[in-house]
């Protein structure tokens, strides 16, 4: 006895169904939620900046003489408070990245969901450099599509 096969699954019907279920239809483009990826993206970039180098006078710092030592204690009482900032700024970075990535994945114009962007951002430490990878991917994506949408398209006659 054969199985019974399910019937293939519309595109269009599947878009649809994202557009009621997300808002979000091929026609609109997520900007306000790509201006507040960009704004949230610079804050990390700019705190984690600062963090690494302090980090690293920290750690190549000599701690011979008392006034060393109160330099290096200094040194990660700024440390941490930067990382702190930066951690907020990083979790604030992927909400907006998972709304972005949402929103493109709902309006068919991307195969990768916002759950991507959750699961990116916690395999990638965001205390290295490549935690920022992924809300970077999403720019760059986003821009592309932006571009590409931009581009009116040219008919050509026979």
């Amino acid at each position: 006895m054969e199985k019974p096969t399910s019937p293939p699954i519309d595109s269009e019907l599947l878009k649809q169904w994202r557009a009621l279920r997300y808002g979000t239809t091929a026609n609109t483009f997520p900007t306000d939620d790509v201006k507040s990826l960009k704004r949230w993206l610079a804050v990390s970039i700019l705190l984690y900046v600062p963090f690494a180098l302090t980090c690293f006078l920290r750690f190549s710092a000599d701690t011979d003489t008392p006034q060393d030592e109160a330099h290096a204690r200094m040194l990660v009482f700024v440390a941490l408070w930067l990382a702190l900032f930066y951690l907020f700024s990083y979790v604030r970075t992927m909400i907006s990245a998972y709304r972005v990535q949402k929103h493109l994945h709902a309006a068919g114009l991307s195969s990768h969901g916002g759950w991507q962007v959750v699961i990116g951002s916690l395999i990638l430490n965001p205390y290295l450099l490549l935690g920022l990878w992924v809300p970077l991917s999403v720019v760059s994506h986003a821009r592309r599509i932006k571009q590409a949408r931009s581009i009116p398209a040219h008919h050509h006659g026979g």
